[in-house]
């Protein structure tokens, strides 16, 4: 028996989400019985009934559920999602969407959460989401947020409108939940290399920084014996450039040359290019960019793709998430994404908060994130690090303190991703065990009907009673606690003005 994914419509939004999960996927076609079929679309509705009424699952959201079984739907503005203790929302945060939802008149899959629809039909059952998936995970607005703290105050950015690694996060959970119900193994490629619990990154922006900021700051790294990626504002270098082959191990990237962003996409191209220039003839080959202030728009998108980098990393398109290509027309792009926590030492002090007070948020970031088994890629500027050297210490400590981390730099993990992403997973269970194809440093990750997990290498056949398995522990719930950064919308259309006066 085959395990995968089946999908009606193959649109960017769900192959984006299924690719970063790591799943086995195919197009559906009448006759197909896959695990669980993602239904986007009502081009094949006597076939997608079918399915289900012999015993199929399928994921769907509300308004294509209304279409296939002539329900009235009705719209709701969200600004966003609460979860709950079900299963559900294992690991979920607040879901920000701040666009129309749709339930149902009837009974939802708890009572705060009406959007969330179970049904069976036939032999068969499914789960119905409030909202178009794919138009979410593409969703490219931005807007400023406040990021809540336990002990300070309350920090504000500019970051993507939609919080897509929450979405994906629950659409994930209701794959997993369907494949639970169906007693079938949840196989999918893990996220890291081999069966690490997370991967660490720190990338560092050098805004308005001279090469001694710079160079404070890889220090503070090599007493650590950790490795930064920086990215270089090269005119406030003021032509000490050649400094930065002191930096050795560390990678050196792109942020730009004069730190603005310009309405013309001509100018952003010259400002990006002149860094890039500036870099190579010193003998530095940058592989990436971070656009200053995190902005990231279609506009931006081509630019970065049109010089050649193989990646970038601005928060306004996707934060606390994994990596993805961004949506470019009506393509995805070339270059990928790897998203970033977007709030730094420096934001923190900016909101008036103390160096313990800096410490305790991070510290919080780091165990939440080792918990979740999710990237804990943060950043910081050089010329506040140079000034608070005691911070990026103790960030680097209190990773280093957790178990079983890849340690690498921007350009180590965007190797390896798109390694991941190029390895292919064809997974049969016969006989209790599973045959596939090898790749490398790729490790599935495994998890039973019975809520155990065990992970392996791609070797080409495995019995699944002679690996060691353990059980899941449950994430880190979500704390009601964070709902008062949702408040202060009036704060924030402040703390915009400011932000636009700034630059």
């Amino acid at each position: 028996m085959e395990i995968y994914i089946g999908i009606v419509k193959e649109n960017p939004g769900w192959i984006q989400l299924l690719k970063q999960e790591g799943l086995p996927f195919k197009k559906f076609s009448p006759g197909d019985t896959p695990t669980v079929l993602i239904v986007n679309d009502i081009s094949m509705m006597a076939e997608n009934l079918e399915y289900l009424r012999e015993g199929g699952s399928i994921i769907t959201d509300i308004q294509t559920y209304g279409k296939m079984f002539n329900c009235r739907t009705k719209a709701k503005a969200t600004r966003f999602i609460i979860p709950d203790e079900s299963t559900i929302f294992n690991g979920v945060g607040i879901i920000d969407t701040y666009d129309k939802t749709y339930i149902l008149s009837e009974k939802g899959y708890s009572k705060n959460n009406p959007g969330i629809y179970e049904f069976t039909f036939g032999k068969g059952n499914g789960i119905a989401l409030p909202f178009d998936i794919s138009s979410l995970i593409l969703n490219t607005t931005r807007m400023m947020k406040f990021f809540y703290t336990s002990n300070g105050k309350m920090p504000s950015e500019v970051v993507s409108t939609v919080t897509k690694g929450e979405v994906r996060k629950l659409v994930i959970n209701a794959i997993r939940y369907i494949f639970k119900k169906k007693q079938m193994y949840y196989i999918h490629k893990w996220y890291y290399p081999q069966d690490k619990n997370t991967a660490f990154t720190y990338r560092v922006d050098t805004d308005k920084s001279n090469i001694e900021n710079i160079l404070k700051t890889q220090k503070i790294a090599d007493s650590n014996s950790f490795y930064l990626t920086f990215f270089i504002d090269i005119k406030g270098l003021k032509g000490e450039i050649k400094g930065l082959n002191e930096l050795k191990e560390h990678e050196i990237a792109v942020h730009c040359y004069e730190h603005r962003v310009f309405k013309d996409p001509i100018k952003n191209k010259e400002n990006f290019l002149k860094a890039k220039e500036n870099l190579l003839k010193v003998g530095i080959t940058p592989y990436g960019i971070a656009v200053p202030y995190g902005i990231w728009d279609e506009s931006l998108g081509f630019v970065i793709e049109d010089l050649g980098f193989l990646y970038s990393s601005e928060f306004s398109l996707a934060y606390d998430d994994l990596p993805q290509y961004p949506p470019l027309e009506n393509r995805l792009s070339k270059v990928l994404q790897l998203p970033v926590h977007p709030i730094s030492p420096g934001t923190l002090l900016y909101a008036k908060n103390n160096n313990g007070q800096i410490k305790a948020y991070f510290q919080q970031k780091i165990d939440e994130k080792f918990q979740n088994h999710e990237p804990i890629f943060l950043y910081g500027h050089s010329e506040v690090i140079s000034r608070y050297p005691e911070i990026l210490n103790y960030i680097i400590h209190t990773v280093k303190e957790k178990k079983n981390i890849y340690y690498g730099t921007y350009i180590d993990f965007y190797r390896w991703w798109v390694r991941r992403l190029k390895s292919e997973i064809n997974v049969t269970l016969k006989e209790n065990e599973l045959i596939f194809k090898n790749s490398a440093d790729v490790y599935l990750h495994i998890i039973s009907p019975e809520d155990k997990e065990t992970f392996t290498p791609m070797n080409k056949k495995v019995s699944l009673s002679k690996l060691e398995w353990k059980e899941i522990q449950r994430k880190k719930g979500f704390d009601k606690r964070e709902l008062v950064a949702k408040g202060g919308r009036f704060k924030l259309k402040i703390k915009e003005i400011e932000n636009w006066l700034k630059r």
